[in-house]
């Protein structure tokens, strides 16, 4: 055993005089004459890059950034022998740096932007063809083989100029009707086409309300048989169950919409009524739910007790579908489409009562007050009367709660629609 003696010194006012410490990701590489090392620091920031230059190679590293090695949880004791006082210096080094090596006048090609061209369902059948098991490559293969294109339809071009024809007629046909209409303005144009993108499909000449708006045009034969199978359900537990013990049992999301319903219904029951009495609260329930929804419309269904079919419409027709970049599918819901909820409920539930609505139970369903839903019965095309709030209605609602009138709509015809405000300029 040596018995050669070394002594230890450490001052820590020598902090700033302490050396570098750095580590190679390749190796340490061969030292000539031409390796020298430089650091830059900015002060104010806390900033500190070390660069090092050798023959053909050069190597970066920095305390902050990609690469940084400050976060390892390590701490650093550096000793520094003095050959003449045969002494030992010991530093603290709060920082090791880690030098990424490049070789100098080499260019990586590689063309980052390979599957940006690439749909989302290219970009898969791509994994599924390097990765995939063979029933998933089957899968695949087969539906790049019922893939219809449009070239491969006979009298494809004829019908698409037929349809381009259709269109350019229409739009001629409408600008004929605008240049003849002296009310027409941009501003009632611009007016025209918003409540267009969020309203039911409208027929703004029927001759009766029930002709206004068309439920069948956005509620399918599916959608409409599912319903009904719930509506039975709901009319069947309604023969063992008063209305009263059921909704305090079982809380359904349009609790006051409901009984409003099911009280002034005759009997029997409507099956079509009832059905779209239960779609309104469907509507009440998506109203109140957070977005965005990161369920399937399967899972949706299961957690919401609603059918799926039916998740499916109320996502198609009031939420944007947002495919992430793994691939998962999630549902959005802008102000926009809330507000076409809101006027598509609206008017489902004026269908169910005959074209006439009371607006306090649904607007306590709702959480808004009936002056706010009031507007949005304008834009249906609804006038809007004050009616003496009388009967076991209303005695538990606080929406006429000291005020004795209640807010009905009423959609009759012609339509009248709220004019386009004028806005004033600003200074």
């Amino acid at each position: 055993m040596s018995k050669r003696s070394v002594e230890l010194n450490f001052d820590a006012n020598q902090a700033d005089s302490a050396p570098v410490l750095v580590s190679f990701r390749g190796g340490p590489p061969k030292v000539s004459s031409d390796f020298h090392f430089q650091m830059y620091e900015n002060t104010a920031k806390k900033r500190k890059i070390v660069v090092a230059d050798a023959d053909k190679v050069s190597y970066q590293a920095a305390n902050f950034g990609h690469g940084n090695a400050s976060n390892d949880l390590s701490s650093y004791v550096v000793g520094v022998f003095d050959k003449a006082s045969q002494s030992v210096q010991l530093y603290n080094v709060d920082q090791l740096y880690v030098l990424q090596q490049s070789v100098r006048g080499f260019r990586e090609r590689v063309d980052e932007n390979t599957q940006a061209s690439k749909s989302y369902a290219e970009r898969t059948a791509d994994l599924v063809n390097a990765f995939g098991s063979k029933v998933s490559k089957r899968i695949v293969k087969s539906r790049e083989d019922n893939m219809v294109q449009v070239g491969n339809i006979t009298g494809a071009s004829a019908i698409t100029n037929a349809l381009t024809q259709k269109v350019h007629q229409t739009n001629e046909e409408l600008a004929a009707k605008r240049a003849n209409d002296p009310t027409y303005t941009h501003a009632s144009g611009a007016m025209d086409a918003t409540r267009a993108a969020v309203l039911p499909p409208c027929n703004v000449d029927a001759v009766t309300p029930d002709k206004v708006y068309v439920l069948d045009k956005f509620l399918s034969n599916d959608v409409m048989e599912s319903l009904s199978m719930k509506a039975d359900e709901f009319i069947g537990i309604l023969e063992t169950c008063p209305l009263a013990e059921f909704l305090d049992k079982n809380n359904p999301p349009a609790a006051a919409y409901i009984r409003q319903v099911m009280t002034t219904l005759p009997k029997p029951f409507d099956r079509k009524k009832v059905a779209l009495m239960l779609y309104v609260m469907y509507l009440v329930q998506f109203y109140h739910l957070r977005f965005p929804l990161f369920k399937s419309p399967a899972d949706a269904s299961e957690s919401m007790n609603i059918p799926q079919i039916v998740v499916e419409q109320i996502c198609d027709t009031f939420c944007d579908a947002v495919v992430g970049d793994n691939g998962r599918k999630s549902y959005a819901q802008s102000k926009v489409l809330k507000d076409k909820l809101i006027l598509h409920m609206l008017v489902v539930a004026l269908t169910v009562g005959s074209f006439s609505l009371d607006l306090t139970a649904i607007s306590a369903d709702l959480k808004r007050a009936p002056a706010n839903l009031a507007q949005y019965v304008r834009q249906i095309g609804c006038r809007t009367d004050s009616v003496k709030a009388e009967g076991g209605l209303y005695q538990k609602s606080s929406a006429v709660k000291g005020k004795g009138m209640a807010t009905r709509a009423v959609l009759s015809l012609p339509l009248v629609f709220p004019a386009a405000k004028k806005g004033s300029n600003r200074r």
